[in-house]
């Protein structure tokens, strides 16, 4: 059976408690722990309930204690002016001062109370000016007003020499209280009492009726108006937004002050005399308590006369209608004033919306007086499209600055290396994630050297102005700011929205359209320097590089700018797949011809000096039955080494399709120039042995030249020239054969022949006739095998640059197969099939090789 836990109760101290088992020790702490925590809980939830009440008690006894303290300064007061001794006093006082004032000394007390009061009237007066606080205008008006009363008064008794410097003081008191009443009503932002203050304060000290102070009041505001918009020749923002919140404060208090609260307080003014005004009475310097009763009467009656029924709500309307009309046209003025001085676009936007936002705001109170007539927005728009209409033209700069670029580009580029494998590349760092090297090799890949990164760069930067305008002229749909009084009013903020979006889309087509204006002018600025290229005659080779390098940076220059369209965000602002169209194709052919030019000069040199009647070294290597060549002439290597070695030195980025095309179709006319050159009036015949016995059809010379025994060897066969093995090795398409080509020719072009060699080698005797009196006729003529070698070269040259090949109509082509055709057809039964077999040939062999020239390809 479970022991019984102890009563806590029953615990006389905490010993006890430890007297029983720990198990039982252990419930007894949880029972305490529970009996605390419900006591807590319970004490919680009473101190919660009663705090607000002890609060208040707190403060009852405080109010408690001051008051007690205050009944009993009172009742010290009281018992201490309840002093019977103390009252017998002052009623003895009060006997013997009447007794001693007779009648005769009147006078004297009223003129020294007077005197006493006027002289400290302008120190009170000045006092009580700086002191903006309540009606402390109008209560120094009301000294003022006494004391120029008690010096009339004075004036009509004998003249006293004090006088005169009173009414000094008096005159210049009277001018600074104008004054200052003028800068109450030109403030902005017066509080209503303060303002009613200033008015019932000029109509008192002027006499004015209530239409002589509206038409006061709105004079001194048109000039604080004039004299905010004139601080400087051109206002500034703050000077308009100043003028404007005070012109709609002026139509504000001329409908919410005139003519009824206006009224009311001319009317209160002229309900008692001013002697009886208790802030006259409460100021310690005047004494009025002694000296009132000594003035005279007139003066302590004095009850001000001023009119204030003479205005009607339609005459307000009629002068504040008359007043806004001139007014708000002085704001236009001098709001585009300051328009012209802004050249920042973000503060032009802001401007426009803090104007419209404050005009906006004073549309209530306006409303009876002015309805229209502001040009505002008008005029903000179009000062927006007139600055982005200046920012827009600096591309001209742009494009001046590319004329500049132009003539530092020459032949050479000393900074720059199209080459991706160079060892500046190779080793270059590859920190921060390798940006440098991607730089590197993007500039290289795009042929982006000093010359085209300096245009990028003035590019990007009118780029980015533009871009950052037109983020900011995106923000006029932003509708501007509201006042207090139209938070409510979705009227108002619908008609903002649609203000604002009605002015962004006008300015961006503006935008638009000064942009297209940009572009062209910028497009004739490149024309002109294109034809300065196109005018300019390249004869020495360094002209012809830098011709080709000028062409080449304009034509990258034009990519990056039909690249890098104006936007805003990823949206562009206008296209311009247009810009340079007409000037590609024109830049194109300059650059093809100056880059083919080496080339074709070189193969037409080398094309005029082969041996065409000579033995084909390369005729071993025709496969087939019969057999026809395979590969092309180590001559036609060379030229396409060559031209695409020219062409990379461009640049790889310039060869676009077109380019390529353009390229490709001047090489082929000059390479038909060249062959038809060469062909023109030869004749294909069978061509002379290496030995020096006659061809099938061409017949030796009857009485031949002696030639030296030395020359009969195959090296100095006169028919080759002495050069049969170095044909062997010309003919074969490698990068040595090249070098042997060019030795070939040079040594044709010597003058240095062995002796005995007969008048050209490239000539054979032929005879007429027999019966011509042996008259040996010199004709030109072509060997069979180097015209078939020359057809496949010119098919596989029409794969190379054309890719269409004699079905196309090549006319060049067709010729050359006819003439083979006609000339060879029946020793080699050389028909449409053997020419089909050249084709094809021609056509696999540039299969295999296009990619040794890939910017042909």
């Amino acid at each position: 059976m479970a022991a019984v836990s102890p009563d806590v109760k029953s615990l006389k101290k905490w010993e006890d408690a430890f007297q029983y088992p720990i198990p039982q020790v252990r419930q007894l702490e949880r029972q305490l722990q529970a009996e605390l925590s419900s006591n807590k809980m319970k004490l919680r939830g009473l101190v919660g309930e009663s705090y607000r009440d002890l609060l208040q008690t707190a403060e009852r006894i405080i109010d408690m204690d001051a008051s007690a303290q205050k009944v009993e300064r009172n009742l010290a007061e009281t018992s201490r002016n309840c002093n019977s001794r103390l009252l017998e006093k002052k009623a003895r006082n009060l006997k013997i001062f009447e007794e001693r004032i007779g009648a005769g000394d009147w006078e004297k007390y009223t003129f020294a109370s007077q005197l006493a009061v006027l002289q400290n009237s302008p120190s009170v007066v000045s006092r009580l000016l700086p002191n903006n606080k309540g009606d402390s205008c109008l209560l120094a008006t009301k000294v003022f007003v006494v004391s120029r009363l008690l010096l009339k008064s004075l004036s009509e008794q004998d003249s006293i020499p004090l006088l005169n410097s009173l009414k000094s003081q008096l005159a210049a008191l009277r001018a600074f209280l104008l004054q200052h009443i003028d800068t109450l009503l030109s403030t902005p932002y017066l509080p209503i009492e303060q303002l009613i203050s200033a008015l019932t304060s000029f109509s008192l000290l002027k006499t004015s009726s209530c239409a002589d102070v509206l038409r006061h009041f709105l004079f001194v505001r048109s000039t604080a108006i004039s004299s905010i918009l004139t601080e400087s020749s051109v206002p500034s923002a703050e000077a308009i937004l100043k003028a404007l919140l005070l012109f709609n404060q002026t139509l504000q208090n001329a409908h919410g002050l005139f003519p009824k609260i206006l009224s009311e307080s001319l009317l209160q003014l002229k309900s008692q005399s001013l002697l009886q005004d208790p802030g006259l009475l409460g100021l310690a310097e005047l004494g009025l308590d002694s000296n009132g009763q000594w003035l005279p009467e007139q003066v302590r009656e004095f009850i001000p006369w001023v009119r204030h029924d003479d205005l009607e709500r339609s005459r307000v309307e009629e002068q504040g209608k008359s007043w806004a009309a001139k007014e708000l046209e002085m704001l236009n003025t001098a709001f585009e004033k300051s328009l012209q001085g802004i050249e920042d676009i973000k503060e032009l936007v802001t401007l426009r919306g803090n104007i419209l936002g404050l005009w906006k705001a004073g549309r209530k109170g306006r409303r009876e007086f002015i309805q229209d007539g502001e040009k505002f927005r008008d005029l903000a728009t179009a000062r927006l499209t007139d600055v982005l209409s200046v920012k827009i033209d600096g591309l001209a700069a742009v494009g001046h600055e590319l004329g500049e670029l132009l003539k530092s580009v020459d032949g050479e580029n000393k900074d720059y290396s199209v080459s991706l494998w160079s060892n500046s590349l190779s080793s270059m760092g590859l920190a921060n994630g390798g940006s440098a090297f991607k730089e590197a090799v993007q500039s290289r890949v795009l042929g982006r050297d000093s010359s085209v990164k300096a245009f990028g760069k003035k590019h990007e930067e009118w780029l980015s102005s533009i871009a950052d305008s037109a983020t900011v002229v995106r923000g006029l749909k932003t509708p501007s700011a509201s006042s207090a009084e139209d938070e409510d009013d979705f009227d108002a903020e619908e008609e903002r929205i649609q203000e604002g979006t009605e002015d962004a889309v006008y300015v961006e087509k503006k935008m638009s359209e000064s942009l297209d204006a940009a572009y062209g002018n910028l497009q004739e600025i490149v024309g002109e320097l294109v034809e300065r290229l196109e005018t300019s005659e390249a004869k020495e080779s360094e002209e012809v590089k830098a011709t080709m390098m000028r062409a080449s940076f304009l034509l990258r220059a034009i990519r990056q700018i039909r690249q890098n369209p104006p936007k805003r965000g990823d949206d562009s602002l206008i296209a311009l797949s247009w810009f340079g169209t007409i000037l590609v194709p024109r830049l194109h052919v300059l650059v093809a011809i100056n880059v083919g030019k080496k080339s074709f000069t070189s193969v037409k040199r080398l094309l005029e000096h082969r041996k065409w009647s000579g033995k084909l070294a390369s005729k071993t290597l025709w496969e087939g039955t019969p057999p026809l060549p395979v590969q092309p002439s180590p001559l036609v290597f060379k030229f396409l080494h060559d031209l695409v070695t020219d062409m990379h030195k461009v640049g790889d980025d310039i060869w676009t399709p077109m380019a390529v095309k353009c390229i490709k179709g001047r090489a082929s006319k000059h390479l038909w120039q060249a062959l038809e050159g060469v062909l023109e009036d030869r004749e294909i015949v069978e061509a002379t042995l290496a030995n020096g016995s006659p061809a099938n059809n061409v017949r030796q010379p009857k009485e031949p030249e002696p030639v030296p025994e030395h020359e009969n060897h195959p090296e100095h066969d006169p028919e080759t020239n002495g050069n049969v093995e170095n044909d062997d090795n010309s003919e074969h398409p490698n990068h040595e054969s090249e070098h042997n080509e060019e030795a070939q020719v040079n040594n044709e072009d010597s003058d240095d022949k062995p002796k005995g060699t007969s008048e050209s080698t490239t000539e054979v005797k032929v005879d007429t006739h027999d019966d011509d009196n042996d008259d040996d006729h010199s004709r030109k003529v072509i060997g069979k095998d180097w015209a078939i070698q020359l057809l496949f070269d010119t098919l596989y040259l029409d794969e190379a640059l054309l890719r269409k090949g004699s079905n196309a109509g090549n006319s060049g082509i067709t010729s050359l197969a006819g003439k083979v055709e006609s000339a060879v057809g029946t020793e080699l039964g050389f028909d449409e099939e053997l020419r089909r077999r050249l084709e094809g040939g021609a056509r696999e062999y540039w299969k295999r090789t296009c990619l040794l020239f890939a910017l042909l390809s």
